[in-house]
C-alpha cells in the first residue's frame, strides 16, 4: 500500500468512527489507536497487556466473550470475529461495541500459533440504546393492546348486564367511542402521558361545545399516567352521558363546571371535581349501574384515591380525590 493510498485508507477508517488496533499473542499485548484507545478506556500508540483489555469487557459479556476468543485462537477454527459486548470504563461508563478481529497463525516449531492480530472497533451504543427502546414500544405496544381488550370486554359485558337491551347497542357504541378518545387523547404524547384538560375536552366535545360558556375548565397543566388517564376520561364520558340525558346538558341553560388542582385542606392530595348547576332538578337514581361503577369504584381503584358522587338538588357533583403523586 502507498503511503498515499495508506493515509487516504486512515481517513476513511477515522470518519467511519473506527479504531483500529494490533495484538502481539507473543507479547501479549495490544496497540491500540486514539479511538480504540478511547473506546476502551487504555492507553494510546503503547503495549498494554491483553488482559487490561478483556478486564473492560462487562462481566455479564465476560464469558461468551471469551469462548468466542477461544475459539479464534485454535488454528483449526476460523481465523476471524465479530462480536458486540459492552466496555465498562473506570469511572462506571458503559459503552456498546462491535468488534471484528482477525488473527494470524504461524508454525514456531510446535504447529502453527497465533502470532499477531488485528482489530477494528466500533462504536454501537446509540445503535443499542434505539434497539432497547424499540423493543420496550413493542413490549408497552402488547401490554396497551391486551388492557384495552380487557376493557373493551369489561365495557361490553357490563353493558350488556344492565339497561335495556334493545339500547345495548346505542350505549355499547357511546362507551367505546369514549374509549377511543382517551386513545387519542394519549396518542398525543406516544402513550406516556395524556393532559387532563385535552382529555375532559375529548369527552365533552362529542355532546357540547368545549368553547362554549356551558363548559367551564380551570386547573393547572396537569398530565395524568395510562392507566389514570383511561379511567378518569372513563368517568368524564359516564359524566357527561349523564348530563345530557338528565342533567346540566339538557336544557338550555345548565353548564359544567369542571377544576382540578392540589387540594386546599391536604396538599398531599389532588382534587378533580365535575357540578353541574343551572339543569333540571336532580334526584338520586334508584339503582347503581355500570356508568356509576366507572364514575366511583373503577375511577378510585385506578389512582388509588376516592371518590364522592353527590345528587344535590340544583346538579350532579362528583369529586374525585387522589394522592398527587399520582399524576405525572
Amino acid at each position: 500500500m502507498t503511503a498515499s493510498l495508506k493515509e487516504e485508507y486512515l481517513v476513511a477508517v477515522e470518519a467511519a468512527g473506527l479504531g483500529l488496533g494490533q495484538v502481539d499473542y507473543v507479547a501479549n499485548t495490544v496497540m491500540l489507536d486514539d479511538r480504540a484507545a478511547a473506546l476502551l478506556d487504555l492507553p494510546a500508540d503503547s503495549p498494554v497487556p491483553r488482559g487490561a483489555m478483556h478486564d473492560r469487557i462487562h462481566p455479564d459479556d465476560r464469558d461468551e466473550v471469551e469462548k468466542l476468543l477461544a475459539l479464534l485462537l485454535e488454528p483449526t477454527e476460523t481465523h476471524a470475529i465479530d462480536v458486540k459486548h459492552r466496555v465498562v470504563h473506570s469511572d462506571g461508563t458503559v459503552v456498546w461495541v462491535s468488534v471484528r478481529k482477525k488473527v494470524t497463525f504461524e508454525d514456531r516449531g510446535h504447529g502453527l500459533e497465533p502470532v499477531s492480530g488485528v482489530l477494528a472497533i466500533m462504536d454501537i451504543t446509540e445503535h443499542k440504546v434505539a434497539q432497547e427502546h424499540n423493543r420496550f414500544l413493542i413490549e408497552e405496544l402488547n401490554h396497551r393492546s391486551r388492557n384495552l381488550l380487557t376493557v373493551v370486554q369489561s365495557i361490553v359485558r357490563r353493558t350488556f348486564r344492565t339497561g335495556n337491551a334493545d339500547t345495548f347497542e346505542e350505549r355499547v357504541s357511546l362507551r367505546l367511542n369514549g374509549l377511543l378518545r382517551n386513545a387519542e387523547a394519549l396518542s398525543k404524547d406516544t402513550w406516556q402521558n395524556a393532559d387532563l384538560e385535552e382529555l375532559a375536552l375529548a369527552q365533552l366535545s362529542p355532546f357540547v361545545q368545549p368553547d362554549s360558556v356551558r363548559v367551564i375548565l380551570n386547573g393547572p397543566a396537569t398530565s395524568l399516567p395510562p392507566t389514570e388517564a383511561q379511567a378518569i376520561g372513563m368517568a368524564f364520558h359516564e359524566l357527561a352521558t349523564n348530563a345530557v340525558k338528565y342533567g346540566a346538558l339538557s336544557g338550555p341553560d345548565g353548564r359544567i363546571d369542571l377544576s382540578w388542582g392540589v387540594a386546599e385542606d391536604d396538599p398531599a392530595q389532588f382534587e378533580i371535581r365535575w357540578a353541574e348547576v343551572g339543569g333540571p332538578p336532580v334526584t338520586e337514581p334508584e339503582g347503581a349501574g355500570f356508568g356509576t361503577s366507572v364514575t366511583t369504584e373503577q375511577a378510585a381503584y385506578a389512582v388509588k384515591g376516592k371518590v364522592s358522587l353527590t345528587y344535590p338538588p340544583e346538579g350532579v357533583v362528583w369529586c374525585l380525590r387522589m394522592p398527587k403523586d399520582a399524576i405525572a
